[in-house]
């Protein structure tokens, strides 16, 4: 049987420490985005910093209050449904409560009516 004779490579241990400054020739470097010259039209809507800086917490705070008015909107709905929730359970009950007394009223008719349909005992006296 033949043996085959592989070359034996031996790779450098690398340095975790320096890859990251290793360049690698696969990633194409980031291109860096060109200056574009400014015009007239957007310097005019462009905002100073100083105006945006005072914007910032007038927009939070109207984000704010907004947030706090939907919250509001939410627990009255959330109140009302509960509300209608309570109103339709105790129609429920009521119309339970309702059906129990017409039945109870109607067992004690149908019993009138039982005890007058059967005879009664009579007491007849036993010939001597």
């Amino acid at each position: 049987m033949e043996t085959l004779d592989l070359p034996v490579t031996r790779e450098q241990p690398v340095n975790l420490e320096m890859t990251g400054t290793m360049e690698q020739p696969d990633r194409p470097e980031p291109q860096v985005p060109r200056e574009h010259p400014e015009t007239p039209e957007k310097l005019a809507h462009r905002v100073p910093k100083a105006i945006r800086a005072l914007l910032e917490p007038q927009v939070l705070l109207e984000m704010t209050e907004k947030m706090e008015m939907m919250a509001q909107r939410a627990k009255r709905e959330s109140q009302g449904q509960r509300e209608n929730l309570v109103r339709l359970s105790q129609e429920k009950m009521e119309i339970k409560e309702t059906s129990a007394r017409k039945v109870t009223r109607g067992l004690l008719v149908l019993q009138d009516l039982q005890d007058k349909m059967e005879p009664k005992e009579t007491l007849v006296p036993k010939a001597v």
